[in-house]
């Protein structure tokens, strides 16, 4: 799905379905990619994967030590 995120986000969450694979490309800039994954996490299965592309930029890194923290 493309559309801008967290709205598009938020709205996919709404239809009520977890999702199994979420993968993160959009503005590489913090707090973007933090606030991508934190938005797509509640809406996540349990052994579900967010894929985060250009994890060399130092933000979206960020990003990851977020999800690491949070037991993911």
């Amino acid at each position: 799905h493309s559309d801008a995120s967290p709205k598009a986000v938020l709205e996919l969450g709404k239809l009520g379905r977890k999702w199994a694979l979420a993968f993160v490309d959009g503005d590489h800039v913090a707090p973007a990619p933090l606030r991508d994954v934190q938005t797509c996490a509640p809406f996540m299965e349990p052994a579900a994967a967010i894929v985060l592309h250009d994890l060399t930029c130092p933000d979206v890194a960020e990003a990851l030590s977020y999800l690491r923290s949070t037991g993911w």
